[in-house]
């Protein structure tokens, strides 16, 4: 027996947002597997960009940041494909099995959401001393390294110090140890460490990550709940 009422229009609303999450995730997969497969049009859009081609200069060396942005991407396409099918055809076809298992997935992804929430918060006190950390090693590379480390190291601490306003890592100029000449800090910005800076300005995209967040909670918990509703009124036209 086909559900009716209110229900009815739960499971055609619910195979809405699920085509549309499912198209979603077949254009991230799609941009996924572009990426992996031609790599060199990545760097050929960010060459239009000055900031992603700075970024990209400083990092190519170190990071095969295409890889693992592919592999991401095609993982979390993937999981969206999934999810959206499994809700679509749970709905459409009003299989308690197919909902059941969208159910589970969106409960796994809302608990690691919600406890990566948490762990955030916790480390949060550390995270400053762990930048602070990070740029001494290269502020001791600028020091101590040969010709071609020492090199690298000078540019992207010029690229952090120029671009935040800063100097040094956890302490300001003197974490150079006296090197002023290889600090290459403004004068103005000498008690103003990079560790703070950087901090600061990834405090300030907390709200909007929070915010993102919230929303995603907020449709996942839909999610949840109508799925459960659909499952119910299932079981209950199947017993009638």
């Amino acid at each position: 027996m086909a559900l009716q009422g209110c229900y009815s229009c739960v499971k055609y609303l619910m195979f809405a947002f699920n085509f549309l999450f499912w198209i979603l995730g077949c254009v991230i997969l799609g941009i996924g597997i572009w990426i992996k497969v031609d790599p060199k049009s990545l760097k050929e859009l960010a060459a239009n960009d000055d900031q992603l081609k700075d970024f990209f200069a400083e990092f190519d060396d170190k990071y095969s940041y295409e890889s693992v942005g592919a592999y991401v991407l095609i993982a979390i396409g993937s999981i969206m494909m999934l999810i959206g099918f499994l809700g679509c055809c749970g709905a459409i076809k009003e299989s308690q099995c197919m909902l059941a298992t969208f159910f589970v997935f969106l409960t796994f992804i809302f608990i690691a959401l919600l406890v990566a929430g948490v762990y955030i918060i916790i480390v949060k006190d550390q995270v400053r001393q762990d930048m602070a950390n990070s740029l001494q090693l290269t502020i001791d590379k600028v020091r101590n390294g040969d010709a071609d480390v020492k090199r690298e190291a000078k540019n992207l601490m010029k690229s952090i110090q120029d671009k935040f306003n800063c100097c040094g890592a956890g302490e300001g100029l003197s974490d150079y140890r006296g090197a002023v000449s290889d600090s290459q800090c403004a004068i103005l910005n000498y008690a103003q460490p990079c560790a703070t800076s950087l901090y600061y300005q990834l405090t300030q995209n907390i709200v909007i990550i929070g915010g993102v967040a919230i929303g995603i909670a907020t449709v996942m918990l839909l999610g949840m709940i109508f799925s459960m509703m659909l499952c119910c009124a299932i079981r209950e036209t199947m017993v009638v």
